[in-house]
């Protein structure tokens, strides 16, 4: 009997804090179903002992007041950070160097891209955690209305910002006649500090004086390797 007034208690307990995420708990046969989520709500000390499946981890999580704890080995979870934006309708380059904009996200586990419209570093990936990360941007060169010259030349540029200092990564791409609807694919591997910025620019040397160069098909994607 004892032993009956244990699971009900841990039952009602669980049933009561999973209320404040407004899912009801699903009472079955010889198991309950805890209230299922792809991103963790706020975890405070109000939170305190709330109890939640991640979707993305496959894990049951709780909280301790602070974060997120998976109850396997009692560390913080943290999210493998992934992903994926683009600006499909394309960017016209009206300026010898400007930022490439993103405008939509195909998905972002740890909320950590900053989309054109941020009104703090937009079009930038904010590492999240020391990590190794892989980063690829694909798109495709549109020249119906610009007729480049036989110095023109386009580099995109991959900008790494630390905080007080940064780093810039170039790529030189040669154009002509033949390029229009070549497609550009960059992949390169960065070492980031938490709160380390990365984004994308691109620079025409030797621009003509009339025509617009466009990039359409814009995706830029990333992913962590590896913590350290």
């Amino acid at each position: 009997m004892k032993i009956l007034r244990r699971v009900l208690c841990i039952i009602f307990y669980i049933i009561f804090h999973i209320n404040a995420f407004g899912q009801s708990i699903s009472l079955q046969p010889n198991s309950f179903q805890l209230p299922k989520v792809a991103t963790n709500p706020a975890c405070t000390v109000a939170d305190k002992g709330k109890v939640v499946f991640n979707t993305n981890q496959n894990k049951i999580l709780y909280c301790n007041g602070s974060a997120w704890i998976d109850p396997e080995n009692g560390t913080v979870l943290r999210i493998t950070p992934a992903f994926s934006v683009y600006n499909y309708s394309g960017q016209a380059f009206t300026s010898d160097y400007e930022t490439i904009k993103f405008t939509s996200k195909e998905f972002d586990l740890n909320n950590n891209f900053n989309l054109d419209n941020a009104t703090v570093y937009p079009n930038a990936f904010v590492a999240p955690d020391n990590g190794v990360y892989q980063i690829d941007l694909n798109a495709k060169l549109d020249l119906s209305s610009f007729s480049p010259g036989a110095s023109t030349k386009i580099r995109i540029g991959i900008a790494k910002n630390t905080g007080l200092s940064g780093s810039m990564t170039y790529y030189q791409l040669p154009i002509n006649d033949k390029s229009d609807n070549d497609y550009i694919h960059i992949s390169k591997m960065f070492r980031l500090g938490a709160g380390n910025r990365i984004h994308f620019f691109m620079i025409i040397d030797n621009a003509p004086t009339f025509g617009t160069l466009r990039i359409d098909e814009i995706y830029f994607s990333g992913h962590l390797v590896s913590w350290y």
